[in-house]
């Protein structure tokens, strides 16, 4: 009588300790890849459930007429960071006055406007997407003020602007109508993906301006 051929048991069936045991050895090798890639862990806050402070901002009319350009009024005190930058050949000025934890987030506060030296011109600064993320969806608003981010250099992790469900940046949007002049600042805010709460300094990355170093963060 002839026996069919022997074959050889499936190794992932005769022991489902090995294949654990090689799903667990490929996990921990791309984590080493990736640690050993030294770039910069990206977070965002994604608010698809967002927290009451995120859709506040991002959902109720009084808070979407806030976030169009100059309707948010900044706080009063010296900033915590100033900064030149140009855009199409237009000198403009940053000042960042705040950033404040709340919640989970940070929110920063800024005004851009027109250099001293110009104060005398009759200028205006357009900004348009002059800060706005190259990386943002498609279907959002291109002029947005939703490319700046916080990096935390000692965690080596940079927290990107939050969005609401729909991809909007929970930022100041609708900056094509937006002119900054020697009399008259443009008032900018966005919400932040807080760090944790030991870090109390952060840099700060301001599209075509720099990355400003150990920018404090107040706590709510």
């Amino acid at each position: 009588m002839r026996h069919p051929p022997e074959q050889s048991p499936d190794p992932d069936r005769r022991s489902p300790v090995n294949r654990y045991a090689r799903l667990l050895l490929a996990a921990v090798l791309a984590t080493v890849l990736l640690a050993a890639c030294g770039g910069e862990q990206q977070v965002r806050t994604v608010t698809a459930n967002p927290t009451p402070v995120q859709e506040e901002a991002a959902q109720t009319p009084e808070a979407e007429t806030e976030a169009e350009a100059g309707g948010t009024p900044a706080p009063e005190g010296e900033p915590v960071a100033e900064g030149t930058g140009s855009a199409n050949g237009q000198p403009f000025s940053v000042a960042i006055l705040e950033l404040k934890r709340s919640g989970p987030t940070v929110v920063l506060n800024g005004e851009v406007s027109v250099p001293a030296d110009e104060a005398d011109s009759d200028v205006s600064f357009q900004i348009t997407d002059t800060f706005s993320d190259p990386a943002a969806p498609d279907q959002t608003s291109y002029d947005a003020f939703d490319g700046v981010a916080l990096i935390d250099p000692q965690n080596r992790k940079k927290y990107l602007v939050a969005r609401d469900a729909d991809g909007e940046c929970v930022c100041t949007r609708e900056l094509s109508s937006a002119f900054a002049r020697p009399d008259a600042p443009i008032s900018v805010q966005a919400t932040l993906t807080a760090p944790p709460p030991e870090v109390k300094t952060v840099d700060l990355y301001v599209p075509k301006v720099k990355t400003f170093t150990k920018v404090p963060v107040a706590d709510e």
